[in-house]
């Protein structure tokens, strides 16, 4: 399995042009893809995992936080409107909050610092996402503050 950590090298925007080469994972998951999708909820930083819709990133997602029980704190970045069962949509806190005001851009960076204490998060990266100006200093926020280096952040991205 080779282990590339896209968003540390490229923007959001430019990592759409590498999705095809996140291999892809399909229900039922095989022994082996048991086990790497289990090294991706378990390993700190910036992990990938590409599955065919948002319902089944999330079954998957599900699955995988109720068997390892390991998480107690766990936030989801998403503009789905598909309500989170178990987990803080960060999203929602950030736009509620006015902390994506482009005019007071030190508020995203507060935000991080002063208030997110979570230790398993996941992102929904679609397209519109990827491609949303506040999504790339988020993501910059993520690395500049180390919080990828404490947590695992999974990116889930979709077949077209």
């Amino acid at each position: 399995m080779r282990k590339i950590d896209w968003l540390h090298h490229a923007s959001s925007r430019q990592f759409i042009n590498y999705i095809h080469e996140i291999d892809g994972v399909r229900q039922p998951l095989s022994e082996q893809a048991i086990l790497e999708v289990q090294e991706k909820f378990l390993s700190n930083g910036f992990q990938y995992l590409k599955v065919k819709s948002i319902k089944e990133g999330r079954s998957i997602i599900d699955t995988f936080l109720k068997t390892l029980t390991l998480y107690h704190d766990i936030a989801c970045l998403t503009t789905s409107k598909e309500p989170l069962s178990n987990a803080t949509d960060i999203y929602g806190i950030l736009e509620g909050g006015g902390y994506l005001s482009s005019f007071e851009q030190y508020y995203l960076e507060e935000y991080f610092i002063e208030n997110f204490y979570f230790d398993f998060m996941w992102i929904e990266a679609s397209i519109d996402v990827l491609i949303s100006p506040w999504f790339e200093d988020v993501k910059k926020i993520l690395i500049n503050t180390a919080i990828d280096q404490h947590i695992p952040i999974l990116i889930c991205v979709y077949d077209k």
